[in-house]
């Protein structure tokens, strides 16, 4: 049976959002047979249709994966062939960008630690997800530090005064204590995005 149909119906499926339906058909499509194009847009909708962040990430990845070992294998240049097969890869880069435009906006805290597939931009913004949270958390234990110091120096009942000036220093504590852990990060960073420009 050909694949066309039935891939048309999952796409109607997902425009109606009929997701868990569009996932069955999918579902019934996927089979070690079915050549790259219909693959790639059956692991796309799986990519979109779920709830789960990690379940669509994953669906994600495979499509990727899959259109970069396409990509390898294009008919000889200046054919008719390589000039279709050319189109539809831009088709399905097409998807893939809206895809992971849509992961990006609704993925979890912790997402750096599941993502799959790297993009240069991706490995940016796991840089600055995990400074700001290095900055808060090194933030708060300074405040803790200075605070048990000072209600060890003052006499029992008095109350703590933090003035502006003592308020400025654990801020900058707090910040050369995270600018060291943020260059480290963003030397992972780096090995994270040249990761990802090697799958390309």
């Amino acid at each position: 049976m050909s694949w066309f149909e039935p891939l048309e119906l999952a796409i109607k499926l997902y425009n109606d959002g009929n997701n868990e339906v569009c996932v069955a058909q999918v579902e019934s499509i996927l089979n070690d047979s079915l050549p790259p194009y219909p693959r790639m847009r059956c692991h796309i909708l799986l990519g979109h249709a779920p709830d789960n962040w990690y379940e669509a990430e994953t669906a994600r990845f495979r499509a990727e994966n899959y259109l970069a070992h396409w990509h390898l294998h294009r008919p000889a240049a200046g054919t008719p062939a390589r000039a279709r097969r050319e189109r539809l890869e831009k088709e399905i880069r097409d998807l893939l960008d809206d895809l992971d435009e849509e992961l990006r906006s609704w993925r979890p805290d912790d997402w750096y630690e599941h993502q799959l597939f790297w993009t240069e931009a991706d490995a940016q913004d796991r840089n600055v997800a995990i400074t700001e949270a290095l900055k808060e958390w090194y933030g708060e234990q300074v405040e803790g530090e200075d605070a048990e110091e000072e209600a060890a120096e003052e006499p029992e009942g008095e109350e703590e005064n933090i003035t502006k000036g003592e308020a400025e220093k654990v801020a900058e504590r707090a910040e050369g204590e995270y600018e060291k852990v943020a260059k480290q990060v963003e030397d992972e960073g780096k090995v994270a995005a040249e990761q990802a420009e090697g799958k390309k």
